[in-house]
């Protein structure tokens, strides 16, 4: 994920407050990281040679709005 993307201790204490669990936060990631390996081949392609690695992908697909400022 890239720097700064729900990586600070009140991101976390968001998440607590509005009482999203663990394992529900695992199971966002997971889906987001699946749903960026099962891309098609030649956009993950394309947006590596942009500069896009996978986690940064996944990042877009978790969270679109708070992700694009940090890519």
């Amino acid at each position: 994920m890239p720097k700064g993307f729900y990586d600070s201790h009140s991101d976390f204490a968001d998440w607590i407050g509005t009482d999203v669990s663990p394992t529900e936060i695992k199971e966002r990631v997971d889906m987001a990281v699946s749903a960026t390996s099962q891309a098609d081949d030649q956009y993950k392609e394309a947006l590596h040679q942009l500069g896009f690695n996978q986690g940064d992908m996944a990042a877009a697909f978790l969270d679109q709005k708070r992700a694009l400022p940090l890519l």
